[in-house]
């Protein structure tokens, strides 16, 4: 239903450094309930124009799902922001999970790795951060681990 819904953003300034705290601050003790380290680091990124409610969505899901790729350690989560350009922030989110089959198309809707998943969470993310006019892709890393990279406006979407 998410996924259809047209996203009608509420755009308000979102100083993202504590944004990004409360949510790894929230997923850091089931990280550490499973030997898992999460870590957050900012270049002194400080406010965007933003939907807070919708990057909410976004980054709990990136979070989660890397805290699950993992499953148990020793791992590792990496958050982390920095500056593009005048107009761009990235915000990256890495781990020390298996990766992505390449089988799989993580932003595809109804595609997962996991066994009980519905291959939501990331075409949602997706959609989210597109109606932010930004863009998120991901990548494997060697020897093994993904790192998800969302890029978004720091004033929010250009007006069409």
């Amino acid at each position: 239903m998410a996924f259809a819904r047209e996203q009608r953003l509420e755009f308000k300034d979102v100083q993202l450094p504590l944004f990004l705290q409360d949510i790894v601050g929230m997923w850091q003790p089931v990280a550490a309930a499973r030997a898992i380290d999460v870590s957050f680091d900012t270049t002194g990124i400080e406010m965007i124009r933003a939907d807070e409610g919708q990057l909410n969505r976004v980054f709990n899901n990136l979070l989660k799902n890397s805290i699950e790729a993992i499953d148990h350690g020793p791992g590792r989560v990496d958050v982390s922001i920095a500056s593009l350009n005048d107009e761009l922030v990235r915000v990256s989110v890495a781990d020390t999970g298996p990766g992505f089959p390449d089988t799989i198309k993580g932003f595809r809707l109804f595609e997962t790795t996991k066994a009980n998943g519905a291959g939501l969470g990331l075409a949602v993310a997706k959609q989210i951060v597109l109606a932010h006019g930004g863009g998120i892709s991901s990548d494997r890393l060697l020897p093994h681990g993904t790192v998800f990279r969302v890029d978004l406006p720091r004033h929010g979407p250009v007006a069409q």
